[in-house]
């Protein structure tokens, strides 16, 4: 394996680790999301929430999925 494969193999573990110290409910419209391209009006539904709602808890997760890459050293 070169050296490209290997960090993407250590952002994929890290990504999973990411979502495993999610709650379920906010790993699985997570994945819907960004995983399935599941909309968010679509999303929102399932859950039971407003879109307005459902659109800023998915910026909550990026925001905190981005300061998790961060505080393992991925330049984002």
């Amino acid at each position: 394996k070169g050296i490209e494969n290997d960090a993407e193999e250590d952002l994929g573990l890290l990504i999973e680790q990411f979502l495993n110290s999610l709650s379920q409910p906010d790993r699985v419209m997570f994945m819907k999301r960004y995983w399935f391209a599941k909309s968010v009006s679509d999303i929102a539904g399932e859950f039971g929430i407003s879109e307005n709602h459902a659109a800023v808890k998915m910026l909550r997760i990026r925001n905190r999925m981005r300061k998790f890459l961060e505080r393992e050293g991925v330049v984002l």
